[in-house]
């Protein structure tokens, strides 16, 4: 069988690969009674395997943001337990409930933004004094 890829370049693809995407596999069921309750609680809210399996992983994902503070030294070289997740799979098959992991990190991303906000604030009027200062002294 022959596909483009996205910079229009022919490649082959097997026949069966189209059925993979729709047949992947699932993570182990005894994965979620080991995981934190919270965890454990949210994934059972979706109906399907495969969408406790997409949630989990955005999740993980979105908590190991969460810990921007923790290293470990593992052959002496530094780490951190950040995850990248990135799912791919065709239209209709449960990719959207990754969307509910983000709320795993709301709280802290909304509290990051408010201290922004707040620090660009501080910063424009520290500006506004130094340079009325500078108006001030030159008349």
């Amino acid at each position: 069988m022959e596909a483009r890829n996205r910079r229009g370049r022919k490649i082959e693809v097997e026949a069966n690969d189209e059925g993979r995407m729709f047949n992947t596999p699932q993570l182990p069921k005894g994965i979620y009674k080991n995981l934190p309750l919270i965890l454990q609680e949210s994934a059972e809210l979706f109906q399907e395997p495969i969408e406790k399996d997409v949630f989990l992983i955005g999740a993980l994902a979105v908590l190991s943001g969460c810990l921007p503070n923790i290293r470990g030294i593992y052959f002496d070289e530094p780490y951190s337990p950040h995850l990248y997740a990135f799912i791919t799979a065709p239209a209709g098959s449960g990719k959207g409930k990754m969307k509910w992991a983000k709320y795993f990190g709301q709280t802290i991303h909304d509290h990051m933004v408010e201290g922004s906000k707040e620090a660009c604030e501080d910063y424009l009027l520290t500006q506004f004094a130094a340079n009325l200062k500078k108006i001030i002294a030159v008349q």
